[in-house]
């Protein structure tokens, strides 16, 4: 089972904080190194992960929002009813 790196720092941020007012020293490092780990994780998340391309994405989404207007052929939102340039009904 993969942890994420926020719960690494949550636990961590939690561990040191309670232990720094209970003044216990040692959970403090152990603290720390939670938290020093979930550092490691995030920044190796966001340097090494495999993004997919945004041209892609963008793309996409384009197509899902947009058709066109059966009459003047501009572009038009799927939200809307009439189209802005002839007026058409659209649904």
């Amino acid at each position: 089972m993969k942890i994420p790196f926020w719960l690494w720092l949550a636990v961590g941020l939690f561990i040191t904080l309670a232990s720094s007012a209970l003044k216990m020293k040692l959970f403090i490092w152990v603290g720390l190194l939670f938290l020093a780990i979930g550092i490691g994780k995030m920044v190796f998340e966001f340097i090494f992960k495999e993004r997919k391309p945004k041209e892609k994405i963008i793309h996409q989404q384009a197509q899902q929002r947009y058709y066109y207007c059966p009459r003047c052929k501009i572009r038009v939102h799927v939200a809307e009813k009439f189209c802005r340039m002839c007026g058409q009904r659209l649904r």
